[in-house]
């Protein structure tokens, strides 16, 4: 997967981590593919049973490894395992400590922060990093309101978009809201996608077909929206490539 990346011009993959053994994994393949592969270590929200033991022992290791990483991630609020619960507020409540506890780590570290707040957890997500004063947010595979992604985009955060754009209209609108100077691009992989990708696990590759589709939809040339959403990246994560 390396190699084709590097053969389809990817020029730095953002490695992401969801729980602690991940994270210790993302860091070996990070140290074996320097300036390449770029980790990031973080407790996924969708685990909001997770025990606190392995969350101390994830924010220990990003504490020792906070010169190797990008960022904390994935850090953030649940929404698809409580959605249905109509005490969704109260949970969403309930975990917003540990949330918390890591973007007060990314900010005594000066790290980045990749957050997963889908749909509603976005506003509430929001709302405590304000208090926080996270200044280098990403909301990955963004899906919220217009006045959500308005409010994050005013912050002068960014969000990103996945391979849904190239299908999904929901997808396609919210890359019409968003300045170019605010959008990343990701595979999120190896998440299973609908449509021309289905069957297919995603990787850096497809990011190209991405591109292809988020410059038609705003008006720029495919090569135009990779330089800009690369330097955006670079930006953000302070990559040295």
């Amino acid at each position: 997967m390396i190699k084709r990346s590097k053969n389809a011009g990817v020029t730095a993959i953002v490695s992401a981590s969801s729980d602690l053994s991940s994270s210790y994994r993302t860091l070996e393949i990070g140290r074996s593919f320097p300036k390449f592969v770029f980790p990031t270590l973080g407790f996924h929200p969708e685990r909001i049973d997770g025990s606190e033991n392995e969350v101390e022992g994830v924010m220990k290791l990003i504490q020792k490894a906070a010169d190797e990483i990008v960022a904390v991630g994935e850090i953030g609020l649940p929404y698809y395992s409580i959605k249905d619960r109509s005490d969704f507020y109260q949970l969403i409540e309930s975990v917003k400590p540990r949330f918390r506890a890591f973007l007060d780590l990314a900010h005594d570290l000066d790290l980045a922060v990749v957050v997963h707040a889908p749909h509603k957890a976005a506003e509430e997500a929001l709302e405590v990093i304000k208090r926080v004063g996270v200044r280098r947010v990403l909301f990955h595979w963004h899906k919220s309101s217009p006045d959500a992604t308005k409010a994050i985009i005013d912050g002068g955060y960014y969000v990103s978009v996945t391979p849904e754009v190239c299908y999904k209209n929901r997808d396609k609108n919210l890359v019409k809201l968003v300045p170019i100077s605010n959008l990343l691009l990701e595979t999120d992989g190896p998440w299973p996608y609908d449509r021309e990708f289905l069957g297919k696990l995603t990787e850096p590759t497809f990011l190209k077909r991405i591109a292809q589709e988020v410059a038609e939809l705003i008006g720029m040339t495919t090569e135009e929206v990779a330089e800009r959403t690369t330097e955006n990246g670079i930006r953000l994560f302070r990559l040295s490539l």
